[in-house]
């Protein structure tokens, strides 16, 4: 039963991803003819921001329960399925595992987006049709609008939400309010994937290589796991090949179906 919902966990990640597949060559089909002039209300844009969210929830199940299974199957083998493993104890730590792997997969995906955590995660602010602010503004490139405005601006870490009042309040009403849409997390790029690949000066850079630490330490996990099955089923085989013992081929040939 465990080796099943793992199964099924890994094909509803394997499912997502072909979700995101199929829309974003919608969006490709949408977008692809005039991109150049679209990009960054394609990147800005909450469609952007939900693909982004199912492809890392995607990624992270799938790889998640592949390390889940590869644990569970090594302890199967050492064990050789015993009836205990169906027990009422191991359908509460299946269920334990299941939410887990779901409820991690889902928060390492949406931490990226959530509001209180924009100047942590948001790469610029896009200001459509606004020859001052063009393409996707860094808070460094507003910093040195701001100086050239005032004359005086003071060196702070400036939030975005305090970047906006100052744009505000920069254009008078004629412009109708000049407001920045963010180019979330992960707009990062034109297929809205998790952003593993970061420079020295993204305020993400931390959560991101703890992100790639974990799935590397999953991937450990799943060598380790399927090399120790590797090299107990090649003992498993001498010993049916040299044993007459009917009770021990038995075993062996238990050991070899757990596998």
């Amino acid at each position: 039963l465990m080796n099943q919902c793992f199964i099924i966990l890994i094909s509803l990640g394997d499912l997502m991803m072909g979700v995101y597949l199929v829309l974003i060559a919608y969006a490709d089909l949408h977008y692809g003819g005039d991109y150049c002039r679209m990009k960054y209300v394609w990147l800005s844009s909450t469609e952007c921001s939900l693909l982004g969210i199912l492809s890392t929830i995607a990624t992270q199940l799938s790889l998640f329960s592949m390390a889940g299974l590869s644990i569970f199957r090594i302890r199967t083998v050492s064990k050789i399925v015993q009836r205990s493993i169906f027990s009422a104890r191991s359908r509460i730590h299946m269920t334990l595992a299941i939410v887990s792997i779901s409820a991690l997969s889902t928060a390492l995906a949406c931490i990226p987006v959530l509001g209180r955590l924009e100047d942590f995660f948001v790469n610029g602010l896009y200001y459509h049709d606004n020859p001052l602010f063009t393409g996707s503004v860094s808070k460094l490139t507003h910093d040195q609008i701001f100086r050239s405005y005032y004359g005086y601006f003071k060196e702070v870490d400036v939030s975005w939400s305090t970047i906006r009042l100052i744009v505000k309040d920069i254009f008078t009403s004629e412009y109708r309010g000049v407001e920045g849409k963010t180019v979330h997390f992960y707009g990062n790029n034109g297929v809205c994937v998790f952003k593993y690949l970061v420079t020295p000066d993204d305020p993400q850079k931390i959560y991101c290589l703890a992100v790639l630490a974990i799935n590397f330490c999953c991937f450990v996990i799943i060598s380790v796991c399927y090399l120790d099955i590797n090299i107990i089923t090649a003992r498993s085989s001498e010993i049916v090949s040299s044993n007459s013992n009917p009770h021990q081929r038995k075993g062996v040939l238990e050991l070899r179906s757990a596998l």
